[in-house]
């Protein structure tokens, strides 16, 4: 499957390379025929158009503002002059181009409303102090919801045995809120720094099988720091702390401490974030979980991720990681990779006024363990690769609401039969953007 998909992402690589060239050749053609008739208008505006498309905003702001000389009460040539100066980071300039579209005779009711958009978004970004944030509710079912073995044959010290069906694979719904909000502290500083938190949690409840309840916490905070380089403008680096909680079956389940930090690089055709994080991670016993402690120690790790624009609308998101956990109890330690690839593109559909978001993914986690478990067998250790596949849905019901559904199907084999399992997930629910 995995050789599959790579030869798909090379062939639509390959078909956005040649959209690229074919939208260069575009740009030079536009730009010869505006060269030649500087007084045409259309020729004017499609110009600014393949300019736009790659990237040469400077360009397509001097074709539009030729445009403004020859005729000043055009409304929707000011609205685009606005967004291009808003992508340059132009926030005054496109502020001024806004308000004048706004004041031309008979400006459409399309290019008000964008105009009002933008407007807000220049307000919220020139704040000292942002906050933005999601949430969403919904229910989720799963074919196997506590992980338990697809088989009732698993090892015990070693031995063949029957496990009690109380411990098997079950069904269930559960409710679920997660949510997250990011607060951006501007510094005011010619370099553009910050100081970034992020809370995320999560917060499930079950029907059935409550011991698997969760109550999840994370916080990260720190500066983003700009690094000015000419040849890779908008380069940062963010050092961040890192503090959780976990809760399961009600109960206190763990804690977390740790430090990491990242880099994002913005490519001309893509965007790139790499970095690192080491975490202290103390475990607690409850009568639900006698021996949660076993697991306690260290966890380091290295981590990437990039999104990619292919063809056709289509963008790869690429996210990975190396890890190395150190417990307390060595069986429970494990080294680990995992890899997770998304396409996430949009549908327009008649009869519908906002486009459906379609993100179909799949990805993998492998875990070699340490040292066998003595409980389990003690002469063997536990090698886990899981894999799945998954297809999210999602439509805006208003600029802020929107309603979707995700399903995801995963398979783990293990060298151990207790650990092979496969569930089927589905969850849906409305969401808030703000």
């Amino acid at each position: 499957m995995l050789s599959a998909s790579v030869g798909v992402a090379c062939l639509l690589l390959g078909k956005a390379s040649a959209q690229d060239s074919e939208a260069r050749r575009l740009f030079e053609q536009r730009f010869k025929e505006s060269l030649a008739s500087p007084a045409d208008l259309d020729a004017a505006f499609k110009f600014a158009e393949a300019a736009n498309a790659v990237g040469e905003y400077e360009a397509a702001i001097g074709a539009l503002e030729r445009m403004l000389f020859f005729n000043p009460n055009l409304a929707r040539v000011r609205l685009e002059l606005g967004v291009l100066y808003f992508r340059l980071g132009s926030y005054g300039q496109a502020r001024s181009y806004f308000k004048t579209a706004l004041e031309q005779p008979g400006a459409p009711e399309d290019v008000k409303l964008a105009v009002q958009k933008f407007m807000g978004e220049i307000d919220r970004r020139q704040r000292i102090s942002q906050f933005s944030g999601f949430v969403q509710v919904g229910a989720r079912y799963q074919t196997n919801a506590n992980a338990g073995p697809s088989n009732l044959n698993v090892r015990v010290l070693g031995f063949d045995a029957t496990l009690d069906r109380a411990f098997a694979k079950r069904p269930d719904w559960n409710a679920f809120v997660i949510g997250g909000v990011r607060h951006v502290l501007d510094f005011d500083n010619q370099r553009g720094d910050t100081w970034e938190t992020v809370a995320q949690t999560y917060l499930a409840q079950q029907a059935k099988v409550s011991t698997y309840d969760i109550q999840a916490l994370e916080v990260t905070t720190g500066p983003r720091l700009a690094i000015p380089l000419d040849a890779l403008p908008g380069i940062s680096v963010r050092p961040y702390a890192i503090g959780a909680l976990l809760g399961l079956s009600d109960t206190y389940y763990s804690s977390t401490a740790g430090l990491g930090a990242a880099l994002s690089v913005p490519l001309p055709f893509a965007s790139l974030e790499v970095g690192g994080e080491y975490r202290w991670r103390t475990f607690h016993n409850s009568s639900t979980y006698p021996l949660a402690s076993q697991q306690s120690g260290e966890l380091a790790g290295v981590f990437a991720s990039t999104a990619v624009p292919l063809a056709y609308g289509v963008r790869a998101v690429v996210k990975g990681g190396l890890y190395d956990n150190d417990a307390d109890v060595r069986s429970n330690g494990f080294r680990s990779s995992t890899v997770d690839v998304a396409f996430p593109f949009e549908v327009t559909l008649p009869l519908v006024s906002k486009p459906l978001s379609v993100t179909p993914s799949f990805g993998g986690s492998w875990y070699n363990y340490k040292a066998p478990n003595v409980l389990v067998d003690p002469n063997v250790k536990r090698r886990d690769r899981e894999r799945h596949v998954g297809l999210a849905l999602e439509t805006p019901l208003t600029d802020l609401f929107s309603v979707g559904v995700q399903m995801q199907l995963s398979r783990n084999h293990s060298n151990l039969p207790n650990y092979r399992y496969r569930n089927f997930s589905v969850a849906f629910g409305p969401s808030l953007r703000f």
